[in-house]
Parts: structure tokens; C-alpha cells; sequence
């Protein structure tokens, strides 16, 4: 019988959370409000908001979610990755917050405000963080 792969660690590089309610980092940032709208028109549900599971996992089951990874028994890992400058930094602050309530979270932001920069600026930082999560997720 073939050994299944496991996964115990996520390193979402500016994940694209969202929420009805627009977020500081959202509002003072210099981006047209129209592109993020239309980028959560096209990957919601028909007639969903940004308050979606999928957008926010702040709100609705969000919390119990992250409760029941947590309750697992593994060693979950999660590092998310931003830039200091980034509109939607304030989410991702958010979520890390809220995930670390049930996994283990490594918050990796820098500095820079586009995306990309880690594979010119910053590569090396963000590539060693995320080994060094993968080298102790390691059996």
C-alpha cells in the first residue's frame, strides 16, 4: 500500500483576505478600491460579500475552524507572509491572529508593498523562514 503525503505546514505568500467592512491598511493605501472589488466579484459565490467564509475566516465558523485544526493532534504549521506596506496587511494580521488560537503561526512580514518583492528584495529572508518551518515540521 502507497504511503499517503502529509501535510502539516501552509505558507501562504499575501493571502487575499477581505472583509465587508474595509480595513485601515485597505483605505490609506494608493489602489483603486474597483480592481480588489472586481478581483472578489469574479472568485466569490454569486451574491456573496467579502464577509464570505472564503474572504474572511474571521467571521462566521472561522474561529471553530481554527479551533478544530488545532485539535487535531498534529504539529500544524503556518506562516504567513506580507509586506509592511501592503493593503491588505491588516487582514493578514487578522487571520494570523486568529489561526494562531489553534496552530502554530510564524508571521513573516517585510518590508515593501508589491508583489514579488520577496523573490527580489527580501527572497533570502522569506526562503529561510519558510525552510526553517519546513526542516522542524520534519519527522
Amino acid at each position: 500500500m502507497e504511503k499517503s503525503l502529509e501535510l502539516a505546514c501552509s505558507c501562504p505568500p499575501l493571502p487575499f483576505f477581505g472583509g465587508e467592512e474595509r480595513c485601515e491598511s485597505e483605505i490609506n493605501v494608493n489602489f483603486p478600491h474597483i480592481l480588489s472589488d472586481a478581483c472578489w466579484q469574479l472568485c466569490l459565490p454569486v451574491g456573496a460579500n467579502r464577509d464570505h467564509e472564503y474572504s474572511n475566516p474571521t467571521v462566521g465558523d472561522g474561529p471553530k475552524q481554527m479551533e478544530k485544526i488545532g485539535r487535531l493532534g498534529r504539529n500544524w504549521k503556518v506562516v504567513v507572509i506580507g509586506r509592511e506596506r501592503h493593503r491588505l496587511i491588516d487582514r493578514h494580521r487578522d487571520v494570523a491572529k486568529l489561526m494562531d488560537q489553534g496552530v502554530d503561526v510564524t508571521e513573516h512580514f517585510t518590508d515593501g508593498d508589491v508583489h514579488g518583492a520577496e523573490l527580489v528584495n527580501q527572497g533570502e529572508t522569506t526562503l529561510a523562514c519558510i525552510r526553517s518551518i519546513i526542516y522542524s515540521s520534519s519527522p
